[in-house]
Order: structure tokens, then sequence, then C-alpha cells
């Protein structure tokens, strides 16, 4: 999901009623209209309407009426929060992607190795796997192709990617609160990611990535090999 679609999506908890919505079927677990019309005071035409605003746009949903209520006439719909999430951050974090790699670097330890070693390890196939995501069709030819195939990879995930000659930069860490306080290990680790990136988007053999720490940037740029 890219950062404007997540910034559309959060803006349906600007209204401050239908936030309220919201919170009470957090709390309360799945619940029919009335019932939120009697815990909220609102009017049954404004619960309704937040209720498809926030159905849309698919933080909550609908399920079936709960079986054990009797009763005469139809059984009412009921709704709940959906497991949807969605976080967006100015500028662009990742930290997900960080708290990944470091769980499956403990999945994958091994005897002999030391827990940097598993989570570089770790932060490679990440990233490989996310660079095959994104590649389709043929492996670019030219430079300026294969640093553009990068590029939308980079851009997807917040790094801010801008070229210039022969490299390729990147302006924004997505991982920088903990580049403040873990500089070696996190810049390591975004050094296998990067790697990893190349690898999948089958790029590995035409550019390289290269650890340059920076204080206003990212750590890693992109250039070709050799």
């Amino acid at each position: 999901m890219g950062f404007e679609q997540d910034i559309s999506q959060l803006g349906v908890f600007t209204e401050p009623q239908r936030r309220r919505v919201f919170e009470r079927l957090q709390a309360d677990g799945p619940c029919t209209v009335t019932a939120l019309v009697d815990t909220l005071g609102v009017g049954r035409t404004l619960v309704a309407f937040h209720l498809g605003k926030l159905l849309e746009s698919g933080f909550v949903e609908g399920i079936g009426p709960d079986a054990t209520t009797g009763g005469p006439g139809r059984p009412a719909q009921r709704y709940r929060v959906s497991k949807q999430e969605v976080v967006a951050s100015v500028p662009d974090r990742r930290y997900d992607l960080l708290a990944g790699v470091l769980l499956d670097s403990i999945a994958d330890f091994r005897p002999d190795d030391t827990a940097h070693t598993s989570a570089l390890r770790a932060a490679r196939r990440r990233g490989a796997e996310l660079g095959r995501q994104l590649a389709s069709g043929r492996l670019p030819r030219t430079a300026t192709a294969r640093f553009a195939r990068l590029e939308r990879l980079l851009s997807t995930l917040g790094y801010a990617p801008r070229r210039q000659g022969d490299e390729l930069f990147v302006r924004n860490c997505p991982f920088d609160t903990f580049r403040a306080t873990n500089t070696e290990q996190v810049c390591s680790l975004n050094l296998s990611l990067s790697d990893g990136y190349l690898e999948g988007l089958g790029l590995d053999r035409d550019l390289q990535a290269d650890l340059r720490p920076d204080p206003d940037s990212c750590c890693v740029a992109f250039r070709q090999s050799g």
C-alpha cells in the first residue's frame, strides 16, 4: 500500500463521531446499529452513515447476526473492527520491516551463529523476497532501466531515492529512530537488505550497494558494478 493511500484511509478518522463509532466497536466487540445508537446516544441515520464510511475504508466489516439471539423478525446485521492495519508516518518509516527481519533471524538462528550474522542473513533474504515481488518481465539492459527498476522498489519502501549520474542515493532512512541509537547494527542490516533488493530484482550482477554513513540521509548508496 502506498503512502498516499495510507493517508487517504486514515483521513476517515478526522470526523470525531466516526472515531467514536470505531472506538465503541473496538471496545465492545461486534455490535448492531441499534446497540451503537443506544450506547453512543447518536441518531440511527448518523451511526449508519459513519458505519458506511468505516466499511468503505476497510476498518470495519459486517458479520452475521448473533445465532444465540432469538426473537421475531430478521436478525440484525452486526459489525466489528477488521484486521486491517494502516500506519503512516512523515517522513516515511518502516520499523515493521526491521522487526520482521529480527524475528526471522531468531527463527533461523543456528548453533554456530552470532545474533548479528543471523540477522544479516535474514535481512538479505527478506530484501530478496521484496525484490522478487516487484520484479517482472525481462531484465533491464540499460543502466537507466536498471536504476528505474530499483527506484520503484525503494520508493515503495520509503527510501526516497534520487539518481545522480552513475549512482543512486536514498535521502530517507526508514529506520531512522533506531539508527540514531544503534547505528552500526541498523546500517549493516540496511546494507544486507539492499543486497537482497538487488538480488530479488535480478540486478546484483550490474549494481551494488555500498555503505556510506551520512547523518542527513540513508547510509546506503547504489552504483554500477565494476
